[in-house]
């Protein structure tokens, strides 16, 4: 789903406890993140607890903040001591973890999980228990606490969330990242760690297209094409190495060796992410 930074977009899946504040929280959430003009501490696409979108201090929140760091009670945790920089401009699959004594954040772009933040020796909850999906700091409504007329731009895209009433394990968190990455939906339909083609052009002469797609470095990729989603799908190239967070491949818009008369009217392509 894409959040875009000239409008105030916001989901709200009120009532996870029962009305009542969390003292253990896990949430997964795999997005891909394009600033433009916005503040990264400002670009929050998840959490519990918004100020912005409801115009309100909901006191102890928990907000995935993208500078990168966790913003806590009107504060934060972490800035400036994470082990890695927030990968902007490239799908994540960010987990965060809280309990009553700790806090652990995770990132995960190329089929790795790192632990990029621990936290102990302080107690953290929230206040409430109101999970908030898009604008919760940015758009054009002006941030209480922050200006009463200032406004923060953002646009990103949320492929997947998960949220635990719960702490999971570290061996949970490894498990439904696993999951995650070979279930993944990216807005082309296509399944595979947020794989998702973004760009096709079409050649002059109709007789070639150039794809992009999101991609991983180190990867190799295979294309097929179909005429028909029914039928069945021929393979064009099986060999496609990755070119980093994104990869571009021309391919024919026919298959096989003869260009057919006229050319097909439909095309349809998919990319595969291979094992290695």
């Amino acid at each position: 789903m894409h959040f875009a930074n000239d409008a105030d977009d916001l989901l709200i899946a009120a009532g996870l406890n029962g009305d009542a504040g969390l003292a253990e929280l896990t949430i997964f959430v795999a997005y891909h993140v394009n600033f433009l003009t916005a503040n990264p501490d400002l670009t929050r696409p998840v959490g519990i607890g918004s100020v912005a979108a409801t115009q309100e201090n909901p006191g102890d929140h928990f907000n995935l903040a993208s500078d990168p760091s966790i913003r806590k009670d009107n504060g934060q945790l972490g800035s400036g001591t994470y082990s890695e920089i927030f990968p902007s401009e490239t799908t994540i699959i960010r987990t965060a973890r809280m309990t009553a004594a700790a806090v652990d954040d995770w990132f995960n772009t190329d089929g790795t999980l790192q632990n990029v933040l621990k936290l102990t020796g302080s107690s953290y909850t929230t206040s409430n228990d109101d999970f908030f999906l898009g604008d919760l700091r940015v758009g054009n409504t002006p941030i209480p606490g922050f200006s009463a007329t200032a406004t923060a731009k953002a646009d990103f895209d949320i492929i997947q969330t998960l949220v635990y009433t719960a702490a999971l394990t570290d061996d949970q968190v490894a498990g439904v990242n696993e999951w995650l990455e070979n279930h993944l939906t990216g807005g082309s339909g296509t399944a595979s760690s947020g794989l998702a083609v973004t760009e096709i052009i079409l050649a002059a002469d109709q007789l070639s297209a150039e794809l992009t797609w999101r991609s991983k470095p180190g990867k190799i990729y295979a294309v097929d094409i179909a005429n028909d989603l029914a039928g069945s799908w021929q393979e064009l190239d099986d060999s496609v190495p990755s070119g980093g967070a994104a990869t571009t491949k021309i391919v024919p818009t026919f298959s096989g060796g003869d260009t057919p008369d006229p050319l097909s009217k439909r095309v349809f392509y998919r990319v595969r992410q291979l094992a290695q």
